[in-house]
């Protein structure tokens, strides 16, 4: 995970989580450094999973919940509070929709001025995570058809 795909602001929340966090494993474990952690609000970033032109969808850990959760973020910081409520308002119209080829909504919230949603990962991998696990020697092209039958069946429920 590279904090350059991180928006300015939360770039400069993780340095100084990162520096906040060295500081204090050298001072409570000075023979053995624990690995330094990436926080949005109170959600752990493990993975970026994708991004495109208006948002970053990210692996993380949500210890409230005690699971998992797939966290999408804009790219850019709305610049207002009005346009980060439409943000939010778009988002929980969004998760009103309920199909089995879709995530279920957990979440539309803000966390240190940047709106966010979390989904859930009981259905497991995104596409993306799904296709790059295969390896070329096993790639099963039905297998592939499948699933993006099934992106498609979700995108044409919601729209």
């Amino acid at each position: 995970m590279d904090s350059s795909d991180l928006p300015f602001a939360a770039r400069r929340a993780v340095a100084a989580l990162q520096a906040q966090t060295a500081a204090q494993t050298a001072a409570d474990t000075p023979a053995r450094a624990a690995p330094v952690l990436r926080w949005f609000g109170r959600f752990q970033l493990q993975k970026l999973l994708g991004k495109s032109t208006a948002s970053m969808a990210w692996l993380a850990y949500d210890p409230r919940l005690n699971q998992e959760v797939m966290l999408t973020v804009p790219r850019v910081q709305p610049g207002d509070a009005a346009a980060a409520q439409t943000w939010l308002d778009e988002a929980g119209l969004a998760g009103r929709i309920k199909h089995p080829c879709l995530a279920e909504l957990l979440e539309v919230g803000m966390a240190a001025n940047w709106p966010y949603i979390a989904v859930d990962r009981a259905l497991g991998l995104t596409l993306g995570e799904k296709l790059s696990s295969l390896s070329p020697a096993l790639a099963v092209p039905e297998q592939s058809v499948q699933w993006m039958c099934q992106v498609l069946e979700g995108l044409a429920f919601a729209h």
